[in-house]
């Protein structure tokens, strides 16, 4: 699933994946986790303040105070819906300009902030299950770009990766 947003001033098109292992479903808590947090958006768009502080604290010798552009150190990339039992749980993940390796996500439980921390990969660092997703294509300016995540344990060769007109295929040798 594809959220098309204004956020801190920008639209985007963030794609919105589920934290799940390879033989898991979707949980109807994280279907609620997602439909509630795109129903309560302002509570992400008030997330820059606390994202603003993390980068000050982090690399406040690097970024200027106050930061009055937040897209010149962070950009929002995806949305994960996390695995949980008993609370909606959803982390907005970002690249940061001074940590491009793992970037920072910025975690909400119940529709609350909770905190931000760096991430790994499309994880936030206090979990390694992959995540799968509903759909992936994404609006990059002037084009169509798709995302694939797979395990790090299984990566794809590029010239296995076949495209035809309706879908990405892996071309087994």
């Amino acid at each position: 699933m594809t959220n098309g947003m204004n956020l801190w001033g920008r639209d985007f098109s963030i794609p919105v994946y589920y934290e799940c292992d390879s033989d898991q479903g979707v949980l109807d808590i994280q279907k609620e986790a997602k439909d509630a947090l795109l129903a309560s958006w302002d509570t992400v768009e008030s997330s820059k303040e606390a994202i603003e502080d993390y980068c000050l604290e982090r690399d406040g010798d690097q970024i200027e105070s106050p930061v009055t552009n937040i897209f010149r150190y962070v950009i929002p990339t995806s949305i994960v819906v996390l695995r949980s039992d008993n609370a909606r749980k959803a982390a907005l993940m970002c690249n940061y300009r001074f940590d491009p390796e793992h970037g920072l996500a910025a975690v909400f439980e119940n529709e609350k902030l909770t905190a931000v921390v760096p991430k790994t990969s499309s994880r936030p660092a206090t979990s390694t299950r992959i995540t799968k997703t509903e759909v992936v294509p994404i609006q990059h300016r002037g084009g169509l770009s798709f995302v694939i995540r797979m395990p790090a344990a299984h990566p794809l060769p590029q010239n296995k990766l076949r495209w035809n007109s309706s879908c990405l295929s892996l071309q087994r040798p």
